[in-house]
């Protein structure tokens, strides 16, 4: 899993924003605002962790079980794919 090189983690104001950038700029008009787990993914990503390894990452970080974790992450995981900021061919 690659995070697309055309998205780049800002804070701005106390948010976490993902700001489109190069081509994908004129093709996406706008920015994204994910919350702290979100920025914790994008950034263990960023990082080339694994999703076992974003998973622990969330449950030491947070009170959450580990089911739960991997639930969140499948689905944040799915949705950064969806909208072409993560590129892979692994199933999630």
């Amino acid at each position: 899993m690659k995070i697309n090189d055309n998205f780049i983690l800002r804070d701005i104001a106390g948010d976490h924003i993902l700001v489109p950038v190069g081509d994908t700029a004129l093709k996406l008009s706008g920015m994204i605002a994910i919350n702290d787990i979100g920025c914790l993914i994008y950034n263990a990503l960023k990082e080339n962790k694994t999703v076992e390894e974003i998973v622990k990452d969330i449950c030491n970080e947070y009170e959450i079980d580990e089911d739960s974790a991997k639930e969140d992450v499948v689905e944040f995981l799915t949705t950064l794919k969806d909208h072409d900021i993560l590129i892979t061919d692994e199933k999630l």
